[in-house]
């Protein structure tokens, strides 16, 4: 593409950020999560910035769903996971799955996530100098993923 543009210097594009229902609500619910989580355990010590213990998550659980559930997925857990790192590996996933609806995305969060894949196909792009201004960022938009595979950017060539 790089190639092809240098080439024809007449031609454009455009870069449209795209984003899916499904896995990009799923994955920006999660990153909302861990956030949440690990901004409402400031002062606990942790490994890494990112790192999200049982403890902060079980605590966070009970301010966003009743304490009672929280047990009644505990308890349901101990039972069937007898060995700890089982019940901890589990259980956390437990929570976490309970949890992830609760988290609220908005159209501007996938919006950002569509502008900033488009931004970083724009800035391999310019890597060339001979495309600075031929390559632009137009509106983000929804896209379907027929497989797990990698979510498409929709790319507009255009003759000048």
């Amino acid at each position: 593409l790089v190639t092809m543009l240098t080439k024809r210097p007449k031609l454009t594009l455009k870069v449209h950020g795209t984003w899916t229902a499904n896995e990009d609500n799923r994955a920006l619910r999660i990153k909302k999560l861990i956030r949440m989580v690990i901004a409402e355990n400031t002062k606990v010590k942790t490994d890494s910035s990112d790192t999200m213990s049982l403890e902060m998550l079980e605590k966070t659980a009970k301010k966003l769903i009743d304490s009672s559930e929280v047990k009644s997925i505990r308890s349901a857990m101990e039972v069937k996971y007898t060995q700890e790192a089982q019940f901890v590996q589990h259980y956390t996933a437990a929570l976490i799955e309970r949890l992830i609806p609760l988290q609220v995305i908005t159209s501007a969060e996938l919006d950002a996530l569509a502008g900033s894949r488009a931004k970083n196909v724009m800035e391999y792009m310019h890597k060339n100098q001979a495309l600075t201004n031929r390559v632009s960022i137009s509106k983000s938009e929804k896209v379907s993923l027929d497989s797990k595979e990698n979510v498409p950017s929709r790319l507009e060539i255009t003759v000048e």
